[in-house]
């Protein structure tokens, strides 16, 4: 049972190659291990001529190269502890940035201006070149939050701080709960147990109040964008403007069904203006930042308005110049992007909901092309100018395979294939079924887990798993084929085990997941009595 939960990260861990490409050049970094310690290796494409560009050596006082996160082909900044530096390859000198203090939690580096700003009690702080730590708020508390996510993470919402691109002016969450009713949360570890109330806003009882503030490290000041009533509406999608004069704020009422996209002027906090609005009578779902083009004076915006999540292309203005992207699938990810040939590299359902595929798409024509060619699901890093990627992938029958390609596919090298960790076990057999839901008409996909020794003429007991909740999807073509070693566990000890994604789960649009609007429990409990019964 340890190995079915745990084993995939410890014992069981699948073989992994993580690579990161070289600032500016056509080159990938490995960490290697060597003699004196550990080193990290570039590789330039194609022939992949290794030059070792970093030794443990470099940096006294230790066996192993520490995390670099490059800044430029020069520089490279780290943390050590609670220390910041900023590597200096050409001179191998080390600059200590600052400390900050223990227990931070939300910290963010900016590459511009080489400072370091963090969430310490519930107050925001920038630690300064001069290695000073700057308090930017003072009233943080259990009841109210600075600097770190908000709205309970919904909306892709992960983080509250958001430097400007030049990193002259730091923008943050303000978070007010001290209306939001407390509920508690039992840690049963420890004995007796410990009861940790949190602030959890239900849904129709009241919510918690949100405002953006913008801190201009120069003058010490910071000023609050005016967003306006209600007090218990959603900013979410913030982005800046890349001339730092404005911030742009997808501004969602509670109800969820109107949005709009709004732009603020930093300095007074006024509203410049609304440039478009969505409705929707369930509702909306922004989810994604503004993605500016090269030239500054276009964006990209991510939109379900005609059922799927496609990429739509505007000016300043809040014009529509095209809808880049479109079909019955959506949209997964900007990984990178060609200037010279207007091209977003994107991942895409486009080849089935269970896999993610990489394509080129010129924003002006909507022109696409997969890049990759193996079945499976595909996780991408793409490098500077949108030639090359590294494709870190697995199906069902592949552990993972970490290949090195072309974007225009004139060249693939495998740099890793996994081997299997779960060879030498009796692994159940595992059918991927497809039925038709509750309506007659929708494809839902399932898998049947069979048990070990399998005999058709004997009597199961069936477990049932299933979430068919939005944003959650539990069947992948991806390793292990049954999707979660504990089904196999369950497998070897005598049940069938049925896991299907039943209407409301995720990648399939949004007339696939909203059926369960206003309605949970209903449809998914059809869908998953005609699995059963099929």
């Amino acid at each position: 049972m340890q190995d079915a939960v745990l084993g995939l990260a410890t014992n069981l861990r699948v073989e992994n190659l993580p690579l990161q490409w070289f600032p500016g050049e056509n080159a990938y970094l490995e960490n290697v291990k060597t003699s004196y310690g550990t080193a990290v290796v570039k590789k330039t494409l194609p022939a992949l001529v290794a030059d070792t560009i970093v030794r443990s050596t470099d940096f006294s006082g230790l066996s192993f190269s520490p995390a670099l996160n490059w800044i430029n082909q020069n520089q490279a900044w780290f943390q050590m502890q609670n220390k910041f530096y900023v590597w200096n390859r050409n001179t191998n000198h080390k600059q200590l940035i600052g400390e900050i203090a223990k227990g931070a939690e939300d910290i963010f580096f900016d590459k511009n201006t080489h400072s370091v700003a963090y969430v310490l009690d519930n107050n925001l702080y920038l630690l300064k070149t001069d290695a000073r730590n700057v308090q930017i708020t003072n009233d943080g508390k259990y009841e109210i939050v600075n600097g770190k996510s908000v709205h309970r993470d919904e909306f892709s919402i992960s983080h509250g701080i958001f430097f400007s691109p030049k990193g002259n002016l730091l923008a943050f969450y303000r978070m007010d709960q001290s209306m939001v009713e407390d509920y508690p949360v039992i840690d049963w570890a420890p004995i007796p147990a410990v009861n940790h109330n949190v602030k959890y806003p239900f849904a129709g009882r009241t919510s918690h109040q949100v405002t953006l503030g913008v801190y201009n490290p120069k003058t010490g000041k910071t000023v609050f964008l005016k967003t306006g009533e209600s007090k218990d509406q959603y900013l979410t999608c913030v982005t800046w403007n890349p001339d730092e004069k404005s911030i742009y704020i997808a501004v969602l009422n509670r109800d969820q069904n109107h949005v709009k996209l709004n732009q603020y002027d930093v300095q007074t906090g006024e509203l410049v203006r609304t440039l478009f609005e969505e409705r929707d009578d369930k509702y909306v779902e922004p989810q994604k930042e503004l993605y500016f083009l090269p030239d500054g004076k276009e964006f990209l915006w991510w939109s379900q308005r005609d059922g799927f999540m496609h990429l739509y292309r505007y000016d300043l203005n809040g014009k529509l110049l095209n809808q880049v992207t479109k079909g019955d699938w959506l949209v997964n990810e900007i990984t990178g992007i060609n200037k010279k040939k207007n091209g977003l590299l994107i991942t895409t359902t486009k080849d089935g909901a269970m896999e993610k595929h990489l394509y080129t798409v010129n924003w002006k024509t909507g022109k696409m092309n997969r890049v990759d060619t193996d079945p499976g699901y595909h996780t991408f890093v793409i490098n500077d100018d949108g030639t090359n990627a590294i494709d870190n992938w697995t199906n069902q029958s592949t552990p993972r395979k970490v290949d090195v390609l072309s974007v225009d596919k004139k060249f693939k090298k495998n740099l890793l294939t996994a081997a299997d960790p779960l060879t030498g076990y009796n692994m159940p057999r595992v059918e991927n079924v497809t039925i038709k839901a509750a309506d007659g008409v929708t494809d839902l996909y399932g898998r049947l887990i069979y048990p070990a020794s399998f005999n058709p003429a004997k009597k199961y007991p069936v477990v049932v798993y299933l979430y068919n909740g939005p944003h959650a999807q539990m069947n992948l073509n991806r390793f292990p084929a049954s999707g979660n070693l504990w089904y196999d566990y369950m497998a070897q000890q005598g049940y069938v085990v049925w896991v299907m994604d039943g209407r409301g789960s995720s990648n399939r649009g949004l007339k696939f997941e909203q059926v369960i609007f206003r309605n949970l429990g209903d449809n998914e409990m059809e869908d998953q009595m005609k699995g059963w019964s099929t």
